[in-house]
């Protein structure tokens, strides 16, 4: 990765990666529907008596290759959000300020001093703001969306969108590693998930965002 001097270009950095996140996910959409598109007129071709062979071939491999650019985008996503969290921390270092960051993500101030609040709050202060603001509070998050229980759009969150399949492609090749960290984030501060947003794909490629309910917890 590049070595930046000025803040600015790191801002430019991530305004560019905001637009070019945006366009993975939607292609990454399209794949799916084209997918379940696909499968679905599959399933009713292979469901009749006299199967046109030829048309089941076609839909199959229709049904394999829109699955593998789901995949692929899928990895381009992971790929940003790797780099991001560098990005992120060395914007952050090279002086940027609050507010420059909140015009950079169209993020309100008000929610943004409400973050820097609770940041400065912690005992530990092993990492940048910035990633903290957007992978646990979701500062992209538009506040007439806040009001609603689950994200229609999840491009709304690009850099959100990017950074979490990353993070999950590191806890994914580690079971033990996962286990750990929802463990250790729990008992640091419970209330710190309450904001987050929980991300599910189905075997099929499908995304369903939905609010963070923690789950309840006896107390001595």
């Amino acid at each position: 990765m590049k070595t930046f001097d000025t803040k600015q270009q790191y801002a430019d950095l991530i305004a560019k990666y905001r637009y070019d996140i945006r366009m993975t996910i939607t292609l990454r959409e399209q794949s799916r529907l084209y997918h379940d598109k696909f499968t679905k007129y599959l399933d009713i071709e292979k469901s009749k008596i006299f199967k046109n062979q030829y048309y089941v071939k076609e839909l199959s491999e229709a049904v394999s290759q829109t699955n593998e650019y789901s995949t692929r985008a899928k990895n381009v996503l992971a790929n940003y959000g790797k780099y991001l969290f560098c990005i992120l921390a060395e914007y952050e270092k090279n002086g940027a300020t609050d507010h420059e960051f909140a015009q950079l993500i169209n993020c309100n101030m008000e929610k943004m001093e409400k973050y820097r609040q609770e940041y400065n709050g912690q005992k530990e202060l092993s990492h940048s703001f910035f990633v903290e603001a957007i992978l646990i509070h979701q500062a992209e998050l538009p506040l007439v969306r806040e009001k609603e229980c689950f994200i229609s759009v999840i491009s709304e969150l690009p850099l959100y969108a990017a950074m979490n399949a990353y993070y999950m492609q590191l806890l994914d090749s580690s079971p033990m590693l996962k286990e750990a960290t929802y463990d250790a984030l729990e008992d640091i501060n419970p209330k710190l998930r309450e904001g987050q947003f929980v991300v599910q794909e189905e075997e099929n490629g499908s995304i369903t965002v939905d609010k963070y309910y923690p789950p309840l917890r006896l107390l001595n």
